[in-house]
């Protein structure tokens, strides 16, 4: 299994100038980037980033196909949190209800995809 963050851009656009430069995951909270604390929740080494188009040359993206489980990129990881992400089999959906948005993507998992489109969790 492999891990992707995923920035939305209308967050990253929130966040601006602090992410003009950088993706939402490489964001400090406290002592630790987001990724940092992805990394260290999920107990792996290598975080993919899917972010903007310009910025997108400074991250690396796996080509390989092999089930991929997409997180947005600006939650912040928590144990409960992550065991729900880990619980996810293909084509499953982990949503919020508690947004001003009304329902929002935080986690999905597919089978065999090398790619998804930037920021669009379905």
């Amino acid at each position: 299994m492999k891990y992707t963050l995923v920035d939305d851009p209308d967050i990253n656009r929130r966040l601006n100038p602090l992410t003009l430069s950088r993706s939402t995951c490489d964001l400090r909270v406290g002592c630790m980037t987001l990724i940092e604390k992805w990394k260290m929740y999920l107990k792996t080494n290598t975080i993919y980033i899917d972010t903007l188009d310009y910025l997108q040359p400074l991250y690396s993206i796996s080509q390989e196909k092999t089930p991929t489980t997409y997180i947005a990129s600006h939650i912040l990881p928590n144990p409960s949190l992550v065991s729900y992400i880990l619980a996810l089999k293909p084509k499953q959906k982990l949503i919020s209800h508690m947004h001003s948005k009304g329902s929002v993507c935080i986690a999905y998992v597919k089978e065999n995809e090398s790619k998804e489109p930037k920021g669009r969790f379905e």
